[in-house]
């Protein structure tokens, strides 16, 4: 920090918060310091761990940088999140319920039973225990009560989920398997975790609602076709509330009068499928379609001026609709206008051009 930093300060306060919460769990024991930035000996560490913009969190296990953080640095739960997952092992042991029950999270967790943790599986658990829990629960007792299996991973989440057979040990398939189910299986989207969602490596089937509606039924149907799917590798389902991301998913070719629709990001970056038949009567026919290259994926080139021709188009077939709906008369009427503009125009056209013609007339005559 740096003390003419007034943000400084008020993160300052909610850290303070933080380690009273932190402390009071008895999870862990973390302690709390402070670097000025802004004097001599503050000077030379934050130049030494590459300080480039404050506030700024470090964590630190003796003299060896853990991690750092500064995004959402405001935010006391994503603090505490972050927090907990650089401190959490890879694998976590839990020996009561109790134990278990105190990891809270909206995500996916990841349960095994083991003495001796498979090779493949911690490698494979390197890559997303940055997001994730796994836990090896060291309790028979709990083992025998949540039905895991020796050499089997299980996943805990709202959802039943397949566990994974380690005996398999084929890597590329075990990391597959989390890889998927490490997002709940229908999660729902936002801009906080759309990106990473969506770089995740699987193609994200995306549910476009109307969250201001009565939407309760599509996602009860949208998650008996997660269910169906559950095991098909490199597919993950959620929803969105397409009328808050208007604007962008139209880029898309979606229309929000046509809600619920279907957009599927493709696990290839910035590609992704959409067609006239995209919607939730018909996510058979669209996984069927892009498993045997029936369709072609689209790129995510949005110009400028694509951009506002798609806005254009939008507000036309708008106006056009709401003339056709409307009674003869008003309909009439508008048919009307539409002559009046462009007899308008054409009249704007002739008086430029008589008036152009008139003025060259006139510089002749003047030089004769």
């Amino acid at each position: 920090y740096a003390p003419q930093c007034a943000y400084c300060k008020h993160i300052w306060n909610r850290i303070i918060n933080l380690k009273i919460l932190i402390q009071n769990e008895n999870k862990k024991k973390i302690y709390f310091g402070e670097v000025n930035c802004d004097d001599n000996s503050g000077r030379e560490i934050c130049k030494k761990y590459d300080v480039i913009n404050i506030p700024q969190l470090k964590m630190f296990k003796g003299n060896e940088l853990l991690s750092t953080y500064s995004n959402y640095i405001n935010n006391e739960t994503f603090i505490k999140k972050w927090i907990y997952y650089v401190t959490t092992p890879i694998f976590y042991n839990i020996h009561s319920e109790e134990e278990l029950n105190s990891y809270k999270t909206e995500d996916n967790i990841f349960l095994i039973c083991s003495e001796n943790l498979n090779e493949d599986l911690i490698k494979a658990a390197k890559l997303y225990y940055d997001g994730n829990y796994f836990l090896n629960i060291k309790n028979e007792e709990m083992c025998k009560k949540l039905n895991i299996e020796q050499n089997h991973l299980y996943v805990k989440g709202l959802y039943k989920h397949d566990t994974y057979n380690l005996d398999q040990k084929d890597f590329e398939s075990l990391k597959s398997f989390i890889n998927k189910n490490r997002f709940p299986l229908v999660n729902k989207i936002d801009h906080h975790n759309f990106f990473n969602t969506r770089s995740s490596g699987n193609n994200l089937i995306l549910l476009l609602l109307d969250l201001k509606t009565s939407y309760n039924s599509y996602i009860s149907k949208f998650t008996k076709y997660a269910e169906k799917y559950k095991n098909l590798n490199h597919f993950i389902f959620g929803f969105i509330d397409g009328y808050s991301y208007e604007e962008n998913l139209e880029l898309y070719g979606t229309d929000s009068r046509k809600y619920p629709q279907i957009v599927v990001f493709s696990k290839n970056p910035r590609e992704y499928y959409f067609e006239n038949y995209f919607d939730l009567d018909h996510i058979n026919r669209i996984i069927d379609d892009i498993l045997n290259h029936k369709i072609n994926s689209k790129t995510e080139k949005f110009t400028k001026t694509k951009i506002l021709l798609i806005r254009l188009k939008k507000h036309m077939t708008y106006i056009l609709e709401k003339a056709f709906k409307t009674d003869y008369i008003s309909f009439f009427g508008f048919l009307c206008s539409i002559i009046l503009i462009v007899f308008t125009f054409i009249l704007m056209i002739h008086t430029i051009y008589k008036f152009i013609n008139k003025s060259e007339y006139n510089l002749e005559e003047k030089y004769k």
